[in-house]
C-alpha cells in the first residue's frame, strides 16, 4: 500500500522526535513511557512498591514497562483490546474491559492487600470519541 504525503510526513517526524528516539535506545515500546515518568516524578506518585496498578488501553506497553519497573512488590494489570507482547512481572488481559468475562479474569488477580490501586487509561476507542 502506497504511503500517502501525511504519513510520510508523520513518520520523517518520528525519526526527529528527542522522546521517539530515546523510547527506542531505552528499549521502551513507546514515547509515552517518557511521559509517565515525568507525572511519576512531579506528583509524586508509587512512593509505595506495593502499589497495584490497572493500565486500561496499555498497547503497546509503555506505560506497563514503566510501571512494573517502579513497582517492586506491586502487581501491574494490563487489559487491552489489542495484543500486548508479555513484559516481565505483568498480567495482560486481552478483551474488553467493560466485558464481564474480562472483568472476572481482573478480579481473580486481586487480593485483600490491593484494596487501593491507580487506573491510567491512555486510549479512547474510536466509536467512544465525541
Amino acid at each position: 500500500m502506497k504511503k500517502n504525503k501525511s504519513s510520510k510526513t508523520w513518520l520523517q517526524n518520528q525519526r526527529r522526535d528527542v522522546f521517539f528516539i530515546k523510547s527506542k535506545m531505552s528499549g521502551y515500546r513507546s514515547r509515552s513511557a517518557y511521559k509517565l515518568i515525568e507525572i511519576i516524578k512531579k506528583f509524586s506518585l508509587l512512593n509505595n512498591k506495593k502499589d497495584h496498578v490497572l493500565d486500561l488501553g496499555s498497547s503497546p506497553g509503555g506505560w506497563s514497562q514503566v510501571l512494573t519497573e517502579k513497582l517492586v512488590n506491586g502487581k501491574v494489570i494490563s487489559v487491552d483490546l489489542k495484543p500486548m507482547d508479555k513484559i516481565k512481572n505483568n498480567i495482560f488481559i486481552q478483551g474488553d474491559f467493560t466485558d464481564s468475562e474480562c472483568q472476572k479474569k481482573f478480579y481473580q488477580f486481586l487480593t485483600e492487600e490491593s484494596k487501593e490501586f491507580f487506573l491510567t487509561w491512555q486510549a479512547i476507542p474510536q466509536e467512544i470519541k465525541t
